[in-house]
């Protein structure tokens, strides 16, 4: 029983949802044969090496070795427990669940991020109540209605206002009775510094709830009604919110994304709301950080053209500079949408309508394209002009750590910029060697190549190996292993632990290779039971009783080199009679291995 979830209903859980089906929500997948292929969401690819089995009912990527079950694979994306991606896919395909005992010993089995969550959706409710229904709220309503907010919209991205006061909400959840120590950990509640108790993190701001793909509140960003600082404030990092791997309005755009194969990164949440309230719903905005790898290996799942709208001025063209080598290395288009006179989208979209906005979409330049000719408005056409625009665009190109893409946008640049293209080169070749930069090739891996397989490489762990892949994908054969012993005469430890766990298993053959990876002992079992299952093997029983031969007589090996030597040692002591008897034993050795 795993937490509160018996076994038996995590079996269930797990053959009633689709692997193919959840995953394609947020990886691009492709048929090929008998599987599914797409980018890794894990680490950074040109070619796909992403692979989804529907016949195993596993993911395994053949470039980084991430893989599982569909359990896994919303634990490692998600970044959840496994209750909660058992809970999730429950849900999701209408599997009932037991109820949960309401005992302090099974409370406190819960996990941060369980608890954290819940506050989240209670603060959530809260500020939207007070928002929408309570006279502390007024203020609130009034200031969205001057931005042009509908009612429909309060209600689709279920904003709230968190009213001037210090501790409202840390008295809401002491009369909900949530201990103090789960309130500070949300982020919501902040302890005080002296005597007991906390006091609000948000007041007199609107609220905006971030939510992740599943929907689940993990956090909120705040913005003050007026001028004064900071105008913006988030949730703290916790259990359920990092910045850095969270977008504002992507649960909603998703499905636009995909249609368009493109997404519009913007950089505030009323940005993200008023073009979604005009109708460009492919829109989502970074959370004050930058945008950073994970985020475009989010949005990967769902567009191949980024459109970045940042303001034209000094700190948006190093937001540029900044992510170019992110998207270059992820293997994405990306395009710069100039807005005039340095307007927010929320403003312009407002002032001009969708029309001039889609239109002014379409006509954004390429992201390298768009810091030189930044460069070249800053610093002009002149010889010392163009000295600086590479001074500017130098570091940039440095940064790009694929040897070929950097040779493109290299040559792009010295065309745009007029100046001899190897003069360019070796400049920023010095930048890289004076950083001690690698260089890398195709999809990102240092020369040399990805990681070595996680197992070693000798002659009994290959039959071992082998034989495991063999049980895996054609488990028919897994009685005639049981009977001749030869998992336990495997030398590998670890291996004959995955043997063991094989053999342990009563369940329908279809469903072997994901229910043994879940009764794996911990991830890094999981890890190599994927490992083994993922290739394409082609097995027939003649060739896996040959396959079992080949490792019986490798494993006796030793036991015949000692009975040779026997029988040697008898034929020149002329001891017919005990000769007699080691060719006997040779014979019996050979014929129980036939």
């Amino acid at each position: 029983m795993t937490g509160w979830i018996p076994d038996e209903k995590i079996s269930e859980i797990r053959s009633a949802s689709d692997i193919v089906e959840v995953i394609s929500e947020v990886v691009i997948l492709k048929r090929a044969g008998r599987n599914f292929i797409g980018l890794c969401p894990f680490h950074a690819e040109k070619t796909p090496s992403f692979t989804v089995s529907p016949e195993k009912q596993i993911f395994y990527c053949f470039g980084c070795g991430a893989g599982g079950n569909i359990f896994t694979f919303l634990m490692k994306y998600q970044g959840t427990s496994f209750l909660e991606a058992t809970t999730a896919l429950a849900k999701r395909y209408g599997i009932p669940l037991p109820e949960r005992a309401a005992s302090s010993k099974q409370q406190y089995v819960r996990t941060d991020r369980e608890r954290i969550l819940e506050i989240n959706q209670m603060a959530m409710e809260y500020y939207h109540t007070i928002l929408l229904n309570e006279s502390n709220g007024e203020v609130g309503r009034v200031y969205l209605r001057e931005r042009g907010i509908t009612d429909a919209t309060l209600e689709a991205f279920q904003i709230g206002y968190a009213p001037k006061g210090w501790d409202h909400f840390a008295a809401h959840l002491n009369r909900k009775r949530i201990p103090t120590d789960t309130a500070f950990k949300s982020g919501l509640v902040i302890p005080r510094k002296k005597g007991g108790g906390g006091y609000d993190r948000f007041r007199e701001r609107i609220l905006f709830p971030i939510r992740d793909l599943g929907g689940q509140v993990i956090g909120f960003g705040g913005r003050v009604l007026d001028d004064s600082l900071p105008k913006y404030l988030n949730s703290p990092e916790t259990a359920t919110f990092q910045k850095g791997r969270s977008l504002y309005g992507l649960d909603r755009a998703r499905k636009a994304c995909r249609e368009s194969d493109s997404v519009i990164i913007v950089e505030g949440y009323f940005d993200v709301i008023a073009l979604h309230q005009h109708g460009i719903a492919n829109t989502v905005a970074t959370l004050g950080t930058g945008v950073t790898p994970d985020h475009i290996r989010l949005l990967k799942g769902f567009a191949q053209t980024f459109y970045f709208v940042f303001d034209p001025d000094v700190a948006g063209i190093k937001a540029v500079e900044r992510v170019i080598p992110i998207l270059i290395r992820e293997n994405v288009t990306a395009r710069i949408v100039r807005l005039p006179d340095g307007k927010d989208p929320d403003v312009f979209v407002r002032e001009k309508g969708p029309k001039v906005f889609s239109d002014l979409v379409a006509r954004s330049l390429p992201a390298m394209s768009f810091l030189i000719e930044s460069a070249k408005i800053r610093h002009g056409p002149t010889p010392s002009g163009k000295s600086r625009i590479v001074s500017d665009l130098e570091n940039t190109l440095a940064s790009i750590d694929d040897e070929i893409n950097r040779s493109i946008f290299v040559k792009a640049a010295a065309e745009g910029i007029g100046i001899e293209e190897d003069l360019l080169f070796q400049r920023v070749l010095r930048i890289r060697q004076k950083s001690g930069a690698k260089e890398t090739f195709g999809d990102g891996f240092e020369q040399g190549g990805p990681a070595d397989d996680v197992f070693s490489t000798d002659q009994p762990v290959r039959f071992e190996k082998k034989i495991l892949t063999m049980m895996l994908q054609y488990p028919v054969m897994i009685p005639e292993i049981r009977t001749r012993r030869i998992v336990e005469q495997f030398s590998d430890p670890d291996l004959k632990d995955i043997g063991r766990l094989i053999l342990s298993y009563t369940g329908a053959p279809e469903a072997l290779i994901p229910e043994v990876i879940s009764m794996g002992k911990d991830p890094e079992t999981g890890k190599r039971i994927v490992h083994l299952a993922a290739g394409e093997d082609s097995w027939n029983a003649e060739g896996c009783l040959k396959l079992i031969r080949q490792f019986e007589l490798h494993c006796d090996r030793p036991e015949r080199a000692d009975l040779n030597a026997r029988i040697h040692a008898a034929q020149k002591e002329n001891d017919h009679a005990l000769l007699a008897d080691l060719l006997k034993e040779k014979q019996r050795m050979i014929h129980k291995r036939d």
